[in-house]
């Protein structure tokens, strides 16, 4: 299983799932919800431009689509 990537609305933080509790997460920077990246690209919330300042595009499987 490939690891989840998520996004945070509210301060723009995005950030490797690393093990945590389920399918909702909260922000580490602000504690705000977070948003899957996936999710946040399909729904064209932002396109995958947004992918160059992630720190860890080299693990995730959106890159380039």
């Amino acid at each position: 299983m490939r690891p989840r990537f998520w996004y945070c609305p509210l301060c723009g933080y995005m950030f490797i799932d690393r093990g945590g509790s389920g399918d909702t997460e909260d922000c580490p920077m602000c504690g705000e919800t977070v948003m899957p990246c996936w999710e946040c690209i399909s729904n064209g919330i932002f396109d995958n431009s947004w992918c160059v300042s992630c720190e860890v595009k080299n693990q995730c499987g959106n890159v380039g689509k």
